[in-house]
């Protein structure tokens, strides 16, 4: 029995504000924003990872595939923290600095814990939620504390060799805590405190959301970083020596080692026999937890689970092997060179055992799943298997709108989107609209013909979609109107027309902005950082935003398959 069409809308967390917060959204900003959106008539909030990220701040490279990051508390709600000094609020910036955030908020985290660990240690809550929640948290705990050994680093390979490997690790952390109970045992139960509040405040937020009518939309990364409490203290459920990422694509002209190479990821590929033989326990567990918060999710990369592109070298060498042929790689690794795993997809018995292979881990997955809907990134290199066999296990895969069209630039009619499928004209990873059209609009200038020629298809493409047909010379970008309501409003209508189960837009397209949130294959502080201009007190109050929010309940109801 199919269910009717829901209508989302990408919101990391982050890119909230409220009067008042640290300098980052958090779920103080989340919760006063779900009533508008509730009343947008938007069925479901997509938010990309909430685990605890390490150095780099990207959500898709975690210390931990459970752990959630004590960046998003609400401080308000922690009443150890009531009495102590308020401290000085940060000017609102349009970009997180995530030092400052974290100085901020860990600062007062840790004060109230030693208000905490004096005169409440054995709350029974909190001790439930320990034996609970026992089988990751007194690892990953663990980990953090050795992390603090080394300067806030998670590099485990290049800890001291007192504790560099599981077996000297937890040796040591019960040698620490025999002689300095004192200075170690609340350093470590700090941490298991974090993760209480956190596992508190994201349920109750999960409650509040589904009494409001708003599903949230998680997000499982593929893999796992190597840098992780998990690969640390379970490695036997992963391969040390290979390192999955993405195969070579000239899309990314800025840099030379994923046009060669590919895009090495640095997670290590998974230990098929050791996960088979204990039924999937590792990812049912993932799954499980998350399904917690989340009453739908994304598995980021979904084609990884067939078979993942990979390298037998740490991206840490990627500059090393960058300038060398294949021969010179293969010298340096024993014979190896980056290929997909188990197999590529180069002959129908290989084909068969990849498509076996995916069976078999989304059965488990969408066994611990239960209830909760499962979306599958199926973006990249597509082998011909994938999506005929998600829509056959009833899992969405992404159709990026303005993709899917004929060799002529005819998009596709939106009524012919499967069911089975996810439509949407921007990921993370993508411009959003506004900036996607002026970015294609622009380069009509560009002397590179190539270049030229791709963003007019884009752009008749993109118009078609909005029934805006382009005038019909066009010698520069001066030809073709600049990006506007009327343009948003018209593609917006094309998604909500698709035949998808899902489709979503993303908060930056309705508010006219053009930051990105990520450019793959790029590092720095342009990504993860773009916090949107409205504050949620500015969504409840502001007319022109009412207004929007008026024409969003609108324009999905109109839409709406009627009962």
């Amino acid at each position: 029995m199919t269910q009717p069409k829901s209508t989302g809308m990408l919101t990391p967390l982050w890119t909230l504000s409220h009067q008042g917060d640290y300098g980052i959204g958090d779920l103080a900003s989340l919760r006063k924003f779900i009533p508008w959106v509730a009343e947008a008539k938007i069925d479901f909030l997509q938010l990309l990872p909430i685990n605890e990220t390490d150095q780099s701040n990207s959500p898709y490279s975690a210390i931990s595939s459970i752990a959630l990051d004590p960046v998003y508390l609400d401080l308000s709600l922690i009443a150890e923290l009531e009495d102590l000094p308020q401290a000085s609020i940060p000017a609102r910036s349009q970009t997180v600095d995530y030092s400052a955030v974290r100085t901020i908020k860990t600062n007062l985290l840790r004060q109230g814990f030693r208000k905490f660990y004096v005169k409440d240690l054995e709350n029974p809550e909190f001790e439930k939620f320990r034996a609970r929640e026992a089988e990751w948290l007194h690892h990953y705990s663990a980990f953090r504390w050795l992390m603090d050994q080394e300067g806030g680093s998670p590099c485990w390979a290049e800890w001291s060799e007192s504790y560099n490997t599981p077996a000297k690790a937890l040796e040591h952390v019960c040698t620490q805590l025999a002689e300095n109970p004192d200075d170690v045992e609340p350093d470590i139960l700090y941490y298991e405190w974090l993760q209480w509040h956190a596992d508190k405040q994201w349920k109750s937020i999960r409650k509040f959301s589904d009494e409001h009518g708003v599903k949230l939309m998680g997000d499982i990364p593929v893999g796992v970083s190597y840098n992780s409490a998990d690969v640390f203290f379970e490695p036997e459920n992963f391969q040390l020596d290979r390192f999955g990422g993405a195969p070579p694509e000239t899309f990314f002209k800025d840099d030379p080692f994923a046009i060669k190479w590919g895009q090495n990821w640095g997670v290590p590929l998974y230990n098929d026999d050791y996960l088979r033989e204990t039924q999937f326990a590792w990812w049912q567990r993932r799954v499980r937890k998350h399904t917690e918060i989340f009453s739908m999710f994304r598995i980021d990369h979904v084609l990884g689970l067939y078979r993942f592109y990979s390298f037998p070298w740490h991206p840490s060498r990627n500059d090393e092997f960058l300038p060398l042929s294949e021969q010179e790689a293969a010298d340096r690794t024993g014979g190896q060179l980056p290929g997909f795993f188990p197999a590529s997809d180069d002959d129908l018995e290989h084909a068969q055992r990849n498509l076996e292979r995916g069976h078999e881990i989304l059965a488990y997955l969408k066994k611990a799943a239960g209830a909760a809907e499962i979306i599958g990134e199926d973006l990249g290199v597509v082998p011909h298997y994938v999506r005929p066999h998600l829509e056959e296990i009833q899992i969405s895969g992404f159709r990026i709108c303005h993709w899917e069209a004929d060799s002529l630039g005819k998009p596709c009619k939106p009524t012919s989107y499967p069911y089975y499928s996810f439509s949407t004209f921007s990921t993370h990873d993508h411009p959003p609209l506004p900036l996607l059209w002026e970015e294609y609009r622009l380069k009509l200038d560009s002397h590179d013909k190539t270049e030229q020629l791709d963003a007019m298809r884009q752009l008749k493409i993109l118009s078609l979609c909005a029934g805006q047909p382009l005038p019909t010379h066009i010698l520069s970008s001066q030809d073709v109107p600049a990006f506007d309501s009327e343009l948003l409003w018209k593609l917006l209508e094309f998604q909500l027309m698709t035949g998808s189960r899902y489709t979503a837009f993303q908060i930056t397209d309705l508010l006219g902005e053009c930051s990105r949130y990520n450019t793959p294959s790029t590092m720095g502080n342009h990504n993860w950082t773009h916090r949107v201009g409205p504050t949620v007190e500015d969504f409840l109050e502001n007319e022109t935003l009412q207004q929007i929010q008026e024409d969003l309940a609108f324009t999905i109801n109109l839409y709406r398959p009627q009962n």
